[in-house]
């Protein structure tokens, strides 16, 4: 079981963000992946899964993950392009394979909002945040 940060650029968005510029802009290790049969954007610290982004009381059994507060800025700086870039994209923190995960469920908001959540370090776990219109 991992962790796994990802990201899903609507289909009306205005602009792609690449997963290399969203790298070098943030020091993220962004790549590119499929969810859902969709492409996305996977992040992490290092490279491979997103538990490298989790903190040391993470436990997949909560409501909100806690990430390593290292990271929460550059996380926060990867929503706030997106926002201003693309405009309309999903973000999801999820436990894959995980079997005691929350239900997954939908919060639609603002990227500023969603950032803001990033860096409190109040995630939701399994909560697909939908941001933008046509996402």
């Amino acid at each position: 079981m991992c962790l796994e940060v990802l990201v899903q650029i609507g289909a009306t968005a205005p602009v792609r963000v690449s997963a290399k510029r969203l790298g070098e802009l943030t020091g993220l290790v962004v790549g590119r992946t499929r969810h859902n049969e969709s492409s996305a954007l996977h992040f992490s610290a290092g490279g491979g899964c997103s538990c490298d982004l989790l903190g040391k009381k993470s436990d997949p059994k909560f409501g909100t993950w806690r990430l390593n507060d290292e990271h929460l800025p550059k996380l926060a700086a990867a929503v706030r392009v997106l926002g201003k870039e693309a405009k309309h994209f999903v973000f999801l923190a999820w436990w894959l394979g995980g079997e005691s995960e929350p239900p997954r469920r939908a919060e639609h908001l603002s990227a500023a909002k969603l950032a803001t959540l990033v860096e409190r370090n109040t995630v939701g776990n399994n909560v697909v945040y939908v941001v933008g219109r046509g996402s």
